[in-house]
């Protein structure tokens, strides 16, 4: 059980897998979907149809769940429904003398939001990768999203300004 808000609620923080059911697998399709349909829509005038996304999605999980896959998906599930999802990848870097994590993402839907979800998953990942070996945690906020720069702050990270290298292959 987690606590959020301090209301104490039955809720899990457990790793998508291909033994996962395919309802909550859908549902963490469309978490994902959602949060593509607002990094992608930032740019109105090529923003992909939900319909696209959709088939992005899909095309990713197939890779996620592969179980030689460096990633690993993890959804906050409260009576088999999906209430935030977050997708990790470990790599191996001589910066963090080892392991690391790297965080793609994580998205809270809108109306769930201010709820505590967020602050639960991020210190899950955390103490995952800690238990996985992981050294080092990086990732990339984008400049106008406050809320998740205050919630790494919070959980101890350093919110730093910096270059992203960005290249479609």
């Amino acid at each position: 059980d987690l606590v959020v808000n301090s209301q104490e609620i039955t809720m899990s923080f457990i790793e998508i897998t291909g033994c996962t059911t395919s309802e909550l697998k859908e549902q963490v399709v469309l978490l994902l979907v959602e949060q593509m349909l607002i990094v992608k829509g930032r740019d109105e005038k090529s923003a992909p149809s939900k319909d696209d996304l959709q088939g992005h999605v899909m095309k990713a999980m197939d890779h996620i769940l592969d179980e030689t896959s460096p990633a690993h998906l993890f959804a906050l599930v409260e009576k088999d429904r999906a209430l935030a999802v977050s997708l990790v990848n470990m790599a191996c870097g001589v910066e963090s003398g080892g392991k690391y994590l790297w965080l793609n993402e994580i998205y809270v839907p809108p109306e769930a939001r201010r709820k505590g979800l967020g602050k639960q998953m991020a210190t899950h990942i955390i103490e995952w990768a800690r238990k996985n070996d992981c050294r080092y945690m990086a990732g990339i906020i984008w400049e106008a999203n406050s809320a998740s720069q205050g919630l790494f702050k919070k959980c101890g990270s350093d919110v730093e300004q910096v270059l992203w290298l960005d290249r479609t292959l």
